[in-house]
């Protein structure tokens, strides 16, 4: 094994004295680094590359995530995982899509990871998520790392769906204002929540937790007081069975589906007539 490592090395050292660069061979470079008990030099070996090659999504994204493994270590890094982000999406242009929103994505995940909750971080969430619907619209966009030897489960954290039920989520245990606006926008007002046509199985499944989890947040908050405001929250849950139906019609010729749908319809049915 230490032969094996003093090879790779010496085939890196060699790249770099010959300033031969590419964005697999940094985030290699970065991942034997790693895998030898070096993330300092790690974190200096991707600062150096993100810096050359700012608009480069992978290596920005690689380079908070170190960063943040090494806060975790107790460690402190040159720059800090959200400051890395909030400068890759100040860069990275908005029309090159599936970078940005990469980039939007996991700044979002990192903010409410770092936390804590106040006034300050849920403008930023929502100025973030606002844009990050904008950016998508008009496209059948799914934010994915592009590496082939990323886990799965990396993967289906940078998609829409994912991010939308993580913001969702963070937002009914520390600003339940915003739940409400929240999927009212993807639901209601966006391309990308309109029908799981062309959406992963991952992607399809996390909008499934979405709509359980926005009706499950209008079942707990229903009013006691007066009758045409009962009436005004049975339609908002109702409008959410039905919009639940649509949405996810693209997906029934799947029989798994077809059951939630039907699920989706029966609870539709009982909201509606106390069946």
């Amino acid at each position: 094994a230490q032969r094996h490592a003093e090879i790779l090395d010496g085939i890196y050292l060699s790249a770099n004295e010959n300033k031969v660069s590419s964005t697999a061979l940094t985030l290699d470079n970065a991942d034997f680094l790693l895998s030898i008990g070096l993330p300092a030099k790690a974190e200096q070996v991707l600062a150096a590359a993100a810096r050359v090659d700012n608009e480069d999504a992978n290596l920005q994204l690689r380079w908070s995530q170190v960063s943040q493994r090494m806060e975790a270590a107790g460690m402190k890094p040159p720059s800090s995982s959200v400051s890395i982000l909030r400068r890759a999406l100040r860069n990275i242009p908005m029309h090159n899509r599936s970078s940005y929103l990469m980039v939007l994505i996991e700044l979002m995940n990192q903010i409410m990871i770092m936390g804590p909750p106040s006034k300050a971080v849920d403008e930023e969430l929502k100025a973030l998520f606002q844009k990050m619907l904008l950016v998508a619209q008009g496209s059948d966009f799914s934010a994915r790392s592009e590496r082939k030897n990323e886990e799965e489960a990396d993967n289906e954290k940078l998609t829409l769906a994912a991010a939308c039920l993580s913001y969702f989520r963070y937002s009914v245990l520390n600003n339940t204002s915003a739940c409400r606006s929240i999927y009212t926008s993807l639901l209601y007002h966006s391309n990308y929540g309109k029908n799981c046509s062309g959406m992963s199985a991952g992607e399809i499944q996390s909008m499934r937790l979405f709509y359980d989890a926005c009706i499950q947040f209008e079942m707990t908050n229903k009013p006691n007081t007066s009758k045409e405001k009962k009436n005004s929250h049975k339609r908002q849950i109702c409008k959410l069975y039905e919009s639940a139906v649509s949405f996810f019609s693209g997906a029934q010729s799947d029989s798994r589906w077809r059951k939630v749908i039907d699920g989706y319809r029966k609870q539709l049915q009982r909201e509606k007539y106390g069946l």
